[in-house]
């Protein structure tokens, strides 16, 4: 299957361009065909959604990003991923803050994401997060045929459809997440 310039494989033919948690993840699920996710190598130069959707010519709509953020209130402190369309900002200390009940939201230092997540920064998903972890997904990703996001891994990119997006562990799809 291509996508703009990007050419995927089934996950079964390159298991290797997968994260260890994206892959045992997506080795449980059911009902679904190993042809039905995809992935694809890039130059790890363009990685970033937007560099990546201009530079493989890939339309930015069908792009994600996953922000892994910290929240605390009092002497709770937890994690969570919000998968918002590239290109999208996120309100972070106003939405994020009171869907999470937190007092405070802020982006998760990058060595505390690496480490938690076992992917590598800049390519971390919502595919294999800790199990605790509250997935919050822009409401716009599930209708899409297919979503581009990372594999956990800088040198290549995940392919999933949006309708499976909404039954990772621990999601909630939200209007209005990515602005």
């Amino acid at each position: 299957m291509n996508i703009g310039k990007l050419k995927f494989n089934s996950i079964s033919e390159s298991p290797d361009l997968l994260a260890d948690p994206t892959r045992k993840y997506l080795a449980t699920l059911e009902n679904v065909s190993p042809t039905d996710i995809a992935v694809a190598e890039i130059d790890p130069l363009y990685a970033g959604g937007e560099e990546l959707c201009a530079y493989y010519d890939v339309d930015p709509s069908i792009g994600g990003n996953c922000i892994v953020v910290e929240a605390k209130r009092a002497d709770r402190r937890w994690y969570a991923a919000c998968l918002v369309p590239t290109g999208s900002r996120i309100d972070l200390n106003g939405f994020v803050r009171k869907y999470l009940n937190a007092r405070r939201v802020s982006l998760a230092p990058k060595d505390e994401a690496i480490r938690l997540t076992n992917m590598e920064y800049g390519s971390i998903n919502a595919v294999g997060l800790p199990k605790e972890w509250m997935v919050l997904i822009d409401a716009s990703l599930v209708e899409k045929p297919m979503v581009i996001m990372g594999s956990g891994l800088v040198k290549s990119k995940l392919a999933i459809p949006g309708s499976l997006l909404k039954n990772l562990p621990n999601t909630e799809v939200v209007e209005g997440l990515g602005i």
